[in-house]
């Protein structure tokens, strides 16, 4: 090699470090530093994650060494529509994964890092909502990768989505100050659940909108459903009730033939209660268009459980 190629390459190398440094330099001062009490990085860059809610509690509140009959990952329409504290009431014990907007590829790492730890396999609900089907992800991988408490978990979250949104989210998770929480969870109660009271007072908007899925966003789902079968779980596919909203059925249907055609190919349930009879049209069960409250929380995990007895994918406990 000639000198003069070697100093290309040394001098290459010599900015490449150089730059690596100023970076990690940068990243610690804007996480570390305040400002009208939020880190600064916050002030540059608005759509920056934030530390705290409900990924920060519902992580840090996963016992691996508890025996977990029903372990449930999704969206918000998951941790804000399956109770543990009713499960716990008829013998069983739930953990609720569900976090904002999950998208199916932070489901797989909530799978692959808490699920898998578990002494005995749990029966997976993965409930899925259909406008997730249609996200690119990147808010949900944010959001978990700096608040979540595994680093296991957030480095698979940061070799999966590697790029800069998730490096800067990397880096905060690495520099920011975790005893300074920006965010509070004020509806949490236990084991990922939080709930909600309030009720819908007036119908939906109508949906004139069609499905338009992702298909990256699908495919990482149907990944999600393989890890389940071939790691021999017990699983069903869920989408939970839903206010009566005028097109909601022709939005809905093409998204639930995709969701039904996955599950079906890896033997598992579609249980589809999205216009659920005698439920949906009820907007006292539902806090917004699109969430369950208290009343309807407890009054469909009656429905599902009765569900999955009914199917034989759960054992009813026994009783003392």
């Amino acid at each position: 090699m000639r000198k003069t190629e070697r100093n290309i390459y040394a001098q290459t190398i010599y900015f490449g470090v150089l730059m690596v440094f100023i970076y990690l330099v940068l990243s610690l001062l804007v996480n570390q530093a305040s400002w009208s009490d939020r880190r600064v990085v916050l002030h540059l860059n608005p759509t920056m994650a934030r530390l705290g809610g409900q990924e920060y509690l519902m992580t840090r509140s996963f016992d691996q060494t508890a025996r977990y009959d029903l372990f449930v990952v999704g969206s918000s329409h998951a941790y804000r529509g399956y109770d543990p504290r009713f499960f716990e009431q008829k013998g069983l014990r739930l953990f609720n994964a569900g976090s904002s907007a999950q998208h199916p590829s932070v489901s797989y790492q909530l799978l692959s890092h808490l699920a898998q730890n578990c002494p005995e396999k749990p029966l997976i609900i993965v409930d899925v909502f259909d406008k997730i089907l249609e996200m690119d992800g990147q808010e949900s991988s944010g959001r978990m990768l700096l608040n979540c408490a595994s680093q296991p978990m957030a480095l698979g979250i940061l070799q999966h989505e590697f790029n800069m949104t998730a490096l800067n989210n990397y880096m905060a998770r690495l520099f920011a100050d975790h005893d300074q929480l920006e965010v509070e969870a004020k509806d949490y109660v236990q084991d990922g659940y939080c709930s909600r009271s309030a009720e819908l007072l007036a119908a939906p908007k109508p949906v004139n909108y069609a499905f338009q899925g992702n298909q990256a966003t699908i495919d990482e789902l149907e990944q999600c459903l393989i890890w389940l079968a071939e790691n021999h779980y017990r699983f069903v596919v869920v989408s939970h009730p839903m206010p009566l909203q005028e097109g909601f059925e022709a939005y809905h249907t093409p998204a639930a033939k995709v969701i039904e055609s996955m599950a079906t190919r890896q033997g598992a349930y579609f249980l589809d209660f999205t216009e659920l009879s005698d439920f949906s049209e009820h907007r006292y069960y539902f806090s917004d268009e699109t969430h369950l409250n208290q009343k309807g929380v407890e009054a469909f995990n009656g429905i599902l459980l009765d569900s999955l007895y009914a199917l034989s994918v759960l054992n009813q406990p026994a009783i003392p």
